[in-house]
């Protein structure tokens, strides 16, 4: 992946702005009012961290998987379903958090060198004095600014390219995570219908011991 060199300028202009849209005086009072120091509240921080009783959740009618070696897979696989799409999620959104700032950049170094430069011939100590130029002299400036145009274009193509490269692999990790989320929803899937295939033969097994038993005590 390539590497898009971030000036002082670019650091600035990000950073002010962060920090004009984060150090408000509302965010400050509110912070304070949140911590219970402002406007002396210490039971509202006690509030928080207070462990209420849980409202235990209604039974299901649905069959669950009948022995602890079963339920313990059901269990692991799907705590590896949950971790799996927190982690893509938290992935996805930093890929798309470094795309923007890579753009930012790319923009911002664009626009200052649309401005151009100058050729460099003038005497600096005298700028509005007549100058007379040679010929020598007039094409080493060319040749110099061709330099420095070649040396920009080639800057802007090797930024293009790694924004191309940044989308391919963004793309091809959220591929690569959907594929993964579908597989492990799947196993999950299945791993749930055969433990209530299971129960199921389970329960037919029992019942019919139980009529056999009814059966030779009638007889």
């Amino acid at each position: 992946m390539g590497f898009i060199r971030a000036t002082k300028r670019d650091f600035w202009r990000i950073f002010k702005k962060a920090w004009e849209d984060a150090v408000t005086p509302t965010n400050i009072q509110a912070v304070f009012s949140a911590t219970g120091i402002q406007n002396l509240n210490p039971q509202r921080v006690l509030d928080k961290i207070q462990q209420r009783p849980e409202t235990p959740t209604e039974m299901s009618n649905q069959q669950t998987p009948t022995t602890i070696r079963a339920n313990g897979r059901l269990s692991l696989d799907l705590q590896r379903l949950v971790h799996g799409g927190e982690m893509m999620a938290l992935e996805r959104e930093i890929l798309t958090i470094e795309n923007r700032g890579l753009r930012d950049i790319l923009n911002n170094e664009r626009k200052h060198r649309k401005r151009g430069k100058a050729l460099g011939l003038a005497d600096p100590d005298n700028p509005s004095r007549t100058q007379f130029f040679s010929p020598a002299k007039n094409e080493k400036a060319r040749k110099e600014d061709a330099k420095l145009q070649r040396a920009i274009l080639r800057e802007e193509n090797d930024a293009a390219a790694a924004e191309r490269r940044l989308q391919h692999e963004e793309a091809r990790k959220a591929a690569a995570q959907r594929r993964e989320k579908d597989k492990a929803a799947k196993k999950a899937q299945r791993l749930i219908e055969k433990e209530l295939r299971d129960s199921k033969k389970v329960q037919q097994q029992k019942k019919k011991k139980e009529r056999a038993a009814i059966l030779h005590q009638a007889r």
